[in-house]
């Protein structure tokens, strides 16, 4: 099962965005390669420049992208929906038509097509 994430407010400061979990909302794409939209990484470092972002592995190869210069534009901050969470907000699930629907749900997405 692939990890959920929740959509949450960026930080005030930009000095406190370092280490935080972000999802790509473009496609980015620089000499080495792209990345597609969705994509989840860490933000290693943070500069008037925009952010350094360091990718999770690929699930085929193992391989870490690394982005630097990546402006707010184009990343969402996100945290991992824990259990607890899940039991708490219990999902936002409505009613639609007479059926059943999450809301809000995020996955992860793989990015290597190799």
């Amino acid at each position: 099962m692939s990890k959920q994430y929740a959509v949450v407010p960026h930080p005030k400061l930009k000095r406190e965005y370092k280490g935080r979990l972000v999802r790509t909302t473009r496609e980015l794409k620089n000499g080495w390669g792209m990345i597609p939209i969705g994509a989840v990484a860490t933000v290693s470092h943070q500069s008037p420049k925009g952010s350094e972002l360091i990718f999770e592995p690929c699930d085929c190869c193992g391989l870490k992208a690394v982005i630097s210069h990546v402006g707010m534009d184009s990343i969402e901050f996100i945290e991992p929906i824990t259990e607890e969470k899940m039991d708490e907000k219990k999902l936002n699930i409505e009613t639609v038509d007479g059926h059943n629907e999450l809301s809000g749900s995020a996955t992860e997405r793989t990015y290597c097509r190799i």
